[in-house]
């Protein structure tokens, strides 16, 4: 797990471009600033024209790469649980009880 940032944001996509299957899970204190962070990501994603040209399909906070990669973004509530990413990234403004509890147990090693 790592702390939201824009080099962070970076690495994720990058992943996801180069590692089939790779599976990144944004996680932010409220649906809204899911929102807002996944708009982010695709502005991010369509300045590269190799990012852009990886990207099979893009709808409601949910990336999908031709190569299987995908990101999603969630509030981490209590809906973010039964979830498993390869990477989480998280907004700063999460407790460290849901943290801990929700978020830090979605992620899991990638493997090829």
């Amino acid at each position: 797990m790592v702390q939201l940032d824009y080099l962070e944001e970076l690495k994720a996509i990058r992943k996801c471009v180069q590692l089939p299957g790779f599976r990144v899970g944004v996680f932010t204190k409220l649906i809204h600033d899911a929102k807002c962070v996944y708009m982010d990501f695709v502005n991010e994603i369509c300045l590269d024209e190799e990012e852009k040209d990886a990207i099979s399909k893009v709808q409601d906070r949910y990336v999908t790469f031709k190569n299987g990669s995908s990101i999603r973004f969630l509030s981490a509530g209590d809906s973010a649980r039964g979830h498993k990413f390869n990477f989480v990234l998280y907004d700063k403004d999460i407790s460290s009880d849901i943290l801990y509890s929700v978020v830090a147990h979605t992620e899991f090693r990638y493997e090829e």
